[in-house]
């Protein structure tokens, strides 16, 4: 009966490390970049056109990077 655990084990070891792989290779598949090219905007004129557009992409994924020199 031992053996038999041991076996029982080791296939759902292995079936937990190919799930395991499974969604690792699904999540930076996911995480990849698409190929094109995002636009960078400097904001000289305060941050009211930077809400602006925000607000209107309500619907998208949408990603905030605030950036300081210093």
């Amino acid at each position: 009966m031992n053996r038999r655990r041991r076996v029982v084990f080791s296939v759902r070891r292995r079936w937990l490390a190919r799930l395991f792989a499974a969604a690792a290779f699904a999540f930076l598949a996911a995480c990849s970049p698409s190929g094109r090219e995002v636009p960078v905007q400097s904001l000289p004129d305060g941050l009211e056109p930077l809400r602006a557009a925000f607000n209107s992409d309500a619907a998208k994924m949408r990603l905030l990077l605030l950036l300081d020199p210093t």
